[in-house]
C-alpha cells in the first residue's frame, strides 16, 4: 500500500515544488545515470527491460527535464559554465551488443543521448571482460566445490552447494579487485581448468561485443561512444605506466575507429579506491573533459571533473524519480550532517 501510494504521490509532490527555490537551496546538481545490460530478444541477459527504460525516458520528456550528453556536460564544466537546471545524463558501460543496438533504439525513440563506454580490446576481439568470464565459468561448471589459487598466491574456495553462481562470482570478483591485476587475464585459464570448463573460442552469444560499424551507427543516431580502458582491469591495481597506457591507448583506438568520439572516460569498476591523482593526470593528458565513477550521487559543481559520481539506474520507478530529482540530494545532505554530528 505504501509503495503504491508513493508511486502516485511522489511525482506530484516533486512537480509542485518550485524548482528555482530548490536550486537556490541545494545548489546545482545533475544526475548521471549508468546502465549495464539491456534485456534483448533471444539472449539470456540480466538487465533492464526496454519497457522500464521507456517508462523512465517518457517521464523525463513529459515533465520537461533537460537530457544532455555526457560530452555536453563535460564541455560546460571545462568552460566553467553553469549546467542548465533539470539536466540529466545517461551512460552505459562495456560495449555489449545489446547496449548499442537495443539501447540506441530505445533512447533514440525519445531523442535522448546515451553515451556508451567501450572496452577496446573487447571490441577488437582480443578478450572479453574478466568479471563476465568469472560469471560464465560459475554458471557452466559441473563442479559444486573447488579451489583455485589467485594471482597473489592466496586460495579461493568456490562453494556452489551453499551459494549461487551469482553469489560466488561476487565474492571472487571482490577478492580480485583488491590485488594486483597485471596478470589477471593470464590467470583466467587456470580458473577455467579448476572449474573443468572449456575456454570458449569466442564470447558466448549473450556476451558478444558491438562492432565498430555498429558503434558508428550508434553515433549516427545522436549518441556517444567513448573509451572504458583497453582491458577493463582496475587502474589502481596496475603499475602507473600500465594504468596510463590503458587510458591513452583506449582513447587512441576509439578515436581511430569513431570519427566523432566523445572526449569523456569511465573508470572500470569505478569505486573511490579504483582511481586517483595519477589517473586524473592521464585522463587530462588524453584530452578528456571529464571522467565518471560509480560512486552513487548526483554530480555537483564541487565534484572533480575526473571523478564525477553516477547513479546506477534503479530497477524501481519510484527510486528512479527519487534519484532524478532533489529528493536524493536532500537525503544525502541530511545523512552527511547526521554523521558529522555523531
Amino acid at each position: 500500500m505504501t509503495k503504491r501510494l508513493a508511486k502516485h504521490v511522489l511525482p506530484a509532490v516533486i512537480e509542485w515544488t518550485p524548482h528555482r527555490l530548490i536550486a537556490r537551496l541545494l545548489g546545482g546538481f545533475t544526475p548521471i545515470f549508468m546502465l549495464h545490460r539491456i534485456v534483448a530478444d533471444g539472449l539470456a541477459v540480466e538487465g533492464h527491460t526496454p519497457a522500464f527504460i521507456e517508462q523512465c525516458l517518457s517521464y523525463i520528456r513529459k515533465h520537461r527535464y533537460n537530457p544532455i550528453s555526457l560530452e555536453t556536460y563535460g564541455r560546460l564544466r571545462l568552460a566553467g559554465e553553469p549546467v542548465p537546471a533539470r539536466s540529466v545524463v545517461f551512460t552505459i558501460d562495456d560495449g555489449f551488443k545489446d547496449q548499442c543496438l537495443v539501447g540506441g533504439e530505445v533512447f533514440g525513440k525519445y531523442d535522448i543521448p546515451l553515451t556508451c563506454f567501450l572496452i577496446t580490446d573487447f571490441i577488437d576481439g582480443r578478450l572479453w571482460p574478466w568479471d563476465d568470464q568469472i560469471r560464465y565459468v560459475l554458471d557452466s561448471t559441473p563442479r559444486r566445490q573447488f579451489a583455485v589459487k589467485l594471482m597473489d598466491g592466496s586460495d579461493f574456495a568456490v562453494d556452489l552447494a551453499s551459494a549461487s553462481p551469482h553469489g560466488n562470482a561476487r565474492l571472487l570478483r571482490n577478492r580480485l579487485k583488491e590485488i594486483d591485476q597485471t596478470a589477471l587475464y593470464d590467470w583466467l585459464p587456470q580458473f577455467y581448468r579448476a572449474a573443468e570448463v572449456d575456454v570458449p573460442a569466442a564470447p558466448p552469444a549473450h556476451y558478444q561485443p558491438v562492432s565498430w560499424a555498429e558503434a558508428n551507427a550508434f553515433v549516427a543516431r545522436g549518441h556517444g561512444i567513448a573509451p572504458h580502458t583497453c582491458s577493463h582491469r582496475i587502474l589502481s591495481r596496475l603499475q602507473e605506466e600500465t594504468s596510463s597506457r590503458e587510458i591513452t591507448a583506449a582513447a587512441a583506438r576509439v578515436r581511430q575507429e569513431v570519427a566523432q568520439a566523445a572526449p569523456v572516460f569511465a573508470y572500470p569498476t569505478g569505486r573511490r579506491q579504483d582511481f586517483g591523482e595519477r589517473e586524473y593526470s592521464a585522463a587530462a593528458a588524453a584530452g578528456f573533459s571529464c571522467a565518471v565513477s560509480t560512486v552513487p550521487a548526483a554530480a555537483a559543481p564541487r565534484d572533480h571533473r575526473y571523478a564525477l559520481p553516477r547513479f546506477s539506474l534503479p530497477e524501481n520507478f519510484t527510486d528512479f524519480i527519487q534519484y532524478l530529482t532533489y529528493i536524493e540530494v536532500v537525503k544525502s545532505k541530511y545523512y552527511r550532517r547526521s554523521r558529522r554530528s555523531m
